[in-house]
């Protein structure tokens, strides 16, 4: 693909998905996609009688991915978020993380984002509300699934 073809933001995320499907399988997974409208979810997975949820989020060459408020309060043990940096042709990176660590790490940075004067802003995601933030002890993490 040349670098001023744009693919669409649904495309986008999708091919994350898959990606995660398909590495996770690789890995000895059962992974399933959920369908589109599954709340906080979009991959169910399963291995040695442990299942887990993943919400993936993927972004075209950038390390940065816009989360909103909802995402301070999407926690549990075994859900876990998955980044994907796609790369063009090459491997995409993929960022393990538990939801409980950047739903601690979106809430801190948001209060002192409001403590500093920053505004609310209901319909888009504040610049604050991007994650994560040390990825790389993160980076190929697929350790954090057991």
């Amino acid at each position: 693909m040349n670098k001023e073809e744009k693919v669409d933001k649904a495309l986008v995320g999708i091919s994350g998905v898959h990606f995660v499907v398909a590495e996770l399988s690789r890995r000895g997974w059962i992974a399933l996609p959920t369908v589109r409208n599954t709340k906080g979810i979009d991959i169910l997975a399963t291995r040695n009688g442990k299942t887990v949820q993943i919400q993936v989020k993927t972004r075209e060459r950038k390390r940065r991915w816009p989360l909103n408020k909802k995402a301070e309060s999407l926690v549990g043990d075994n859900l876990f978020y998955v980044f994907v940096n796609l790369r063009g042709n090459e491997k995409p990176e993929y960022f393990i993380i538990p939801s409980r660590t950047v739903a601690e790490y979106l809430a801190k940075t948001h209060k002192l984002f409001l403590e500093a004067g920053g505004k609310e802003n209901p319909v888009r995601a504040l610049p604050n509300r991007y994650a994560p933030f040390d990825l790389e002890k993160y980076k190929d993490n697929w350790g954090l699934l057991r």
